[in-house]
Order: C-alpha cells, then sequence, then structure tokens
C-alpha cells in the first residue's frame, strides 16, 4: 500500500455550501497539507507551557494565534473563491474572518489524511469512498504570501 506523505498537497473541494454539487469548473478548491501528529504534539507541548507561565486570557490569545498560524502554513491559495467586497489575495485569515463556516472545515481536515484524501476532486467517484492509493506528483503549497513574494514555501 501507498500513502501519501506530510508534504504531500491535496486539492481539497470543500463541502462549503454545496461547492461538491457545483460542476467540476466552478468548485472551490483549496491546497492542503496535513498538520503532521509531532508538529500538532508540538503546539499541544506549547499550549501547556503557555499556560503554566501566563494568565488564562494572555494564554488563550497567544495559543489562538499560534493554531492559526500552523494551519494557515498548510493552506495554499483557494482556486474559484471569491469574496464580494474583499480586495487583495484570499489568504487563511480572510477566510477565517470573512467565512467562517469555510475556515471550521479547513481546521477540521487538516488534521486528516483519510479526510483530505476523500475531499479531493479526483475522488468524486461513483459508489466510491473517496480513497485513492495513487500517489501525486510532489508539489509545494503557494500561500498568498508567497504567491506575492514570488517565492515558495
Amino acid at each position: 500500500m501507498q500513502v501519501y506523505g506530510k508534504d504531500h498537497i491535496y486539492d481539497y473541494v470543500p463541502q462549503f455550501n454545496g461547492n461538491r454539487k457545483l460542476p467540476k469548473r466552478e468548485q472551490i478548491i483549496i491546497p492542503l497539507q496535513v498538520i503532521p501528529l509531532k508538529e500538532f504534539d508540538d503546539y499541544q507541548r506549547f499550549c501547556l507551557l503557555n499556560s503554566k507561565k501566563m494568565g488564562v486570557d494572555k494564554t488563550q490569545e497567544l495559543n489562538e494565534k499560534q493554531f492559526h498560524r500552523m494551519v494557515a502554513s498548510k493552506v495554499g491559495v483557494p482556486i474559484n473563491l471569491g469574496i464580494i467586497g474583499h480586495t487583495g489575495p484570499i489568504t487563511f485569515q480572510t477566510i477565517y474572518e470573512e467565512i467562517p463556516e469555510l475556515a471550521g472545515e479547513i481546521i477540521e481536515v487538516v488534521r486528516s489524511t483519510e479526510a483530505l484524501t476523500a475531499g479531493e476532486q479526483k475522488n468524486f467517484l461513483p459508489e466510491s469512498d473517496g480513497r485513492s492509493s495513487a500517489p501525486a506528483k510532489k508539489r509545494k503549497v503557494t500561500t498568498a504570501k508567497t504567491a506575492t513574494s514570488g517565492s515558495g514555501k
């Protein structure tokens, strides 16, 4: 059996707002990488250390910022996503502030390779459980920040 490694980029198609029912060329696609267990464990240790050093409010604020940085580093530039009234690149922070339901879905799936694999557009097959054993070509997640600076992650 072959499985994707931590560097694989999934072309995730969110369920948000009936997106998966749209024709493929109109679907929102968000390039995502999974948060490896070690990275999530490191984040939890960070939270624990903060809770021992600071007050509750400051700890929560700091932990939230760290969590958003961790998730944002795994979210690429969305395809076919526009936000009325928003100008400039769409980042995870933009999604978090403007489309909380979509941000919540992203937060849920970046921790699960199974959810990301099932959510890839190429895996929407009739009577399929969404799993694929074929490895995809390797590429880098380009966030809005790296896209504007011209460098990859």
